[in-house]
């Protein structure tokens, strides 16, 4: 799948999303998504393992977040799962850009002489 694809399908799930009373919902879920695709080396594995079949790893993601994602969310999953294989994470941070854009915010970068604490990241 090349880079418009993937943006395609983001796009598609946005505005879906948007038309639906649970556009909330499916953005915490999404972004819960990233981060666990980011942080947690075993379903990176899933993701990306030749072996593990598409039905698999669908049922595994269904069970993994069943009872903490909107069942939009896992169908979307479940779709990028058997068209795209291997790319949820990017499809997750696609979308995120979609929001972020939406909403008008944009990305900054902060340079500090010393770390910033989590309260004061917040604040910012």
């Amino acid at each position: 799948m090349n880079e418009s694809k993937y943006l395609s399908a983001t796009q598609k799930l946005f505005w879906i999303g948007e038309g639906c009373r649970s556009f909330e919902l499916l953005k915490k879920d999404i972004e819960l998504l990233y981060q666990c695709i980011r942080e947690i080396p075993e379903l990176q594995f899933i993701i990306h393992s030749p072996v593990i079949k598409v039905s698999e790893k669908t049922r595994l993601f269904n069970e993994m977040f069943r009872s903490s994602f909107d069942p939009l969310t896992l169908k979307f999953i479940s779709l990028v799962l058997k068209h795209a294989g291997r790319i949820p994470g990017r499809i997750s941070r696609y979308f995120l850009d979609l929001m972020r854009t939406e909403q008008g915010v944009k990305p900054a970068e902060i340079v500090t002489a010393v770390p910033l604490d989590e309260s004061l990241r917040q604040s910012i």
